[in-house]
């Protein structure tokens, strides 16, 4: 009985099953009728490489199956479908529209509108604008000016000013106050005259002295009990060493044949032959002390004739550099450096202007003396100035601000000393130490209250930013300033600039960026934006050097090789303009060259200027690569583009994870510097400071391409922290051997939170 009753199961089952099949298959057979009736076809597939686009396959021989593949197209059958009766019922009424045929008539119009696309190669007519933008007009001329006292006549060249790009202009990218770096005029000939000659002459032989009569006129000749030459020699040895190349090929070469001798004062000639044809010279002390005898018995009236080098350069409008001035072996005074004639030298001139024009407290400079020290920069004078503190109590204007003497804010007057019509010849400066808790919680109302009163205050000077806080708040107090403020001195004391993006919309004549720490670590960023309507940036004050034991607090202006952006210039799409402003645009302003200063014509030829080598990305969360943004001119090709050599980029895990089609347009591979042998090496950081590993991901599809692995192996070998041999990938069969086959160590996760 239960056999029975498991054949009646069974039987019953494979009954059922049958009935099911066939309902199935009418029900399909039905569904793909109607669907042709309707043309339309909705189906909802898993595979995507794998969808039925049209309505035109041969159902009728294919398997059920849950994909699509292999199904024959239908050729034939559809002109056998088209007759049916349904499609002859529309045909009737078309024969009646026949009367309206004077209407297709316009139809051929659109012929006519098809021409019209031809124009469309219009475009590229804007193309010639990069090529107008590369044309430097040159005017010639002669003029007269005075060298050393003498007026000569020279042939020379001037370009014209630089001009803005109308669409640069548009964007706010510009300097709001046009700033041009070539004012100085070229000198292309010079009529050289004997006057000019001899006037060359005395001023190169200035240099051939510096001091050097006074420095060894009471040096002994011979060593003593409390004077020994080589000790006195270890402890100046720089000095004596620039001295001694001054003159070592004239007497090396006017001693091999005692010719020297005709060169000493004649007084002296017999010293040659009792004290310096017999010196032993066994070492380059031993030549430097037969200088030092030598030196103050040379008849400096015979050195009288410059070299061929020295006056094909005086027709070029050059002359001897004083620190460079060395007798050449044949005894004519020569140089192995010349400074352009003045007006003509274009860095000095150009420093001259900023010093005169673009400082709110300007003065004159001169060739040897035109930038504050580092003392001055700190205490806020100014050559040709005259500074007076104001006591808060005692002058209406400041009475009612509850300003304390222990409150660390001072406020003086600064007063020039001669008055100079058309100019600022006083102002008021105010003073305020952020390290002084008590002032800087004042500092923000003070500006308030001095805005609302209409007090005009010439300039704020912050000291001591960020010393007891490097994330000290300084953005309210950024913002509480003056839409308008002639000069602005920030000194920082930490790297933590960002309290700076709140000047954007503030018109700042000079803005000054100084530190007493190192003013050229890397970690100096500023956002360009900050930037936007500032007219200069002070370049021009004393820069770091080892002329300062370190030790000392040394105010000097900073160096920002790095440019950053915020999450808000993301979203406002506009990174790409605050490159162009840097890399382009605002590239002939010192500032904006980085460290590596201009080239030969930083106003026209600004592919020749170098430029900040960081950019720090680190803000933008959203951002995984330097993907869409623009590194080369677009409006003239000829400047080339601009390299990194340090990029910041945002993570908070031990894993930056990134998309295959992220890495396909990274630009890594195309823009950071790979060129060997790297001094320092490239870097790409990461802000947490803590990433270990690279995980690749297909979550939008995307296979990765060689040129994405060409980004990602760039990501490795220069990614802080990251093995260049290994990465994680998301388990996908084709993207693990596709990483496997370049050589990569490979470990495959499906999880993301395995190293959140």
């Amino acid at each position: 009985m239960g056999i029975i009753k498991k054949k009646k199961t069974k039987l019953a089952l494979v009954g059922s099953s049958t009935f099911v099949g066939t309902l199935v298959t009418a029900a399909s057979i039905w569904y793909l009728s109607q669907a042709k009736r309707t043309n339309s076809v909705n189906l909802d597939l898993r595979d995507p490489q794998m969808k039925i686009q049209k309505g035109d396959l041969d159902l009728n021989n294919a398997n059920p199956s849950v994909t699509d593949q292999n199904i024959p197209k239908i050729i034939k059958i559809v002109d056998e479908v088209k007759p049916p009766e349904p499609k002859p019922t529309p045909t009737p009424s078309i024969p009646k529209p026949p009367e309206v045929k004077p209407e297709p008539l316009p139809k051929p119009k659109p012929p006519v509108v098809t021409p019209i696309p031809t124009p469309v190669p219009k475009p590229p007519v804007e193309k010639p604008k990069p090529k107008e933008n590369e044309e430097i007009k040159v005017t010639h001329n002669k003029r007269k000016i005075n060298i050393f006292g003498v007026d000569v006549e020279v042939d020379v060249e001037e370009s014209a000013k630089r001009v803005y790009n109308p669409s640069d202009v548009q964007k706010g990218i510009t300097n709001v106050k046009p700033y041009y770096s070539e004012i100085a005029f070229k000198i292309t000939n010079v009529e050289v005259t004997d006057e000019l000659i001899k006037a060359n002459m005395e001023h190169a032989k200035q240099g051939l002295n510096h001091n050097f009569d006074k420095s060894i006129k009471d040096l002994p000749e011979e060593d003593t009990e409390k004077f020994k030459f080589k000790e006195h020699l270890r402890n100046n040895r720089l000095w004596f060493e620039k001295q001694y190349f001054k003159f070592r090929d004239f007497i090396n070469k006017q001693m091999q044949n005692d010719n020297l001798v005709n060169w000493f004062k004649e007084e002296d000639k017999q010293y040659y032959w009792d004290k310096i044809k017999p010196m032993k010279i066994e070492s380059i002390d031993d030549e430097i002390k037969r200088l030092v005898l030598i030196y103050p018995r040379l008849d400096m009236s015979k050195f009288n004739k410059l070299s061929q080098n020295a006056e094909s350069y005086l027709r070029k409008g050059l002359t001897a550099s004083e620190d460079n001035v060395f007798i050449n072996e044949n005894g004519e005074i020569d140089s192995r450096s010349f400074s352009p004639f003045p007006g003509s030298n274009s860095t000095f001139e150009r420093i001259r202007r900023d010093n005169e024009e673009k400082r709110v407290f300007g003065f004159p400079s001169k060739i040897d003396d035109w930038k504050r020290a580092p003392d001055t920069v700190l205490q806020g004078n100014y050559p040709g100035w005259t500074k007076t503190e104001i006591s808060p109590n005692n002058d209406e204007r400041f009475k009612d601000l509850g300003i304390n003497n222990s409150d660390g804010i001072k406020i003086h007057e600064l007063k020039r000393e001669k008055e100079e019509v058309g100019k600022l010849n006083k102002g008021i400066v105010i003073t305020i130490d952020f390290a002084n808790e008590a002032g800087y919680q004042k500092t923000r109302q003070i500006i308030k209250q001095l805005k609302e009163k209409n007090i005009d205050v010439t300039s704020y000077r912050f000291l001591n930013v960020g010393k007891i806080d490097a994330n000290q708040k300084m953005g309210e107090i950024v913002q509480e300033l003056p839409d308008t403020l002639p000069q602005l001195e920030v000194f920082f004391e930490s790297t933590n600039t960002d309290a700076l993006k709140y000047l954007e919309n503030k018109n700042i004549k000079e803005l000054s960026l100084i530190t007493t720490g190192n003013s050229l670590r890397d970690e100096w960023t500023i956002n360009p934006f900050a930037l936007k309507k500032v007219e200069w940036v002070n370049t021009v004050d004393y820069n770091v050097s080892s002329d300062y034991s370190k030790w000392q607090r040394i105010a000097t202006r900073i160096t920002f090789d790095t440019i950053g952006f915020d999450q808000e210039d993301e979203d406002k799409g506009r990174i790409n303009d605050g490159l162009r402003m840097v890399y382009f645009v605002r590239n002939n302003e010192p500032f904006f060259q980085g460290g590596f200063g201009p080239g030969l014509s930083p106003d026209h030829k600004e592919g020749e200027n170098s430029w900040p080598l960081g950019l720090d990305l680190s803000k933008i969360k959203t951002r995984k690569s330097l993907r869409g943004l623009i590194f080369n001119d677009e409006l003239k090709p000829s400047n080339g583009k601009r390299m990194l050599k340090r990029l910041t980029l945002y993570n908070n895990s031990n894993v930056f994870e990134i998309d295959a089609e992220e890495l396909n347009n990274a630009q890594f591979d195309g823009i950071m510097i790979t060129q060997q042998p790297q001094m320092p090496r490239t870097k790409i950081f990461f802000s947490n400071h803590a990433t270990r590993n690279v995980r690749v991901t297909m979550k939008k599809g995307q296979m990765l391409t060689e040129q994405g692995y060409r980004n990602l192996k760039i990501l490795l070998d220069y990614g802080e922290g990251l093995d260049p041999r290994q990465v994680k990938s998301e388990n996908i069969p084709e993207l693990v051997s596709f990483l496997q086959n370049h050589g990569l160590i490979v470990e495959t996760s499906s999880e993301d939170n395995e190293y959140n």
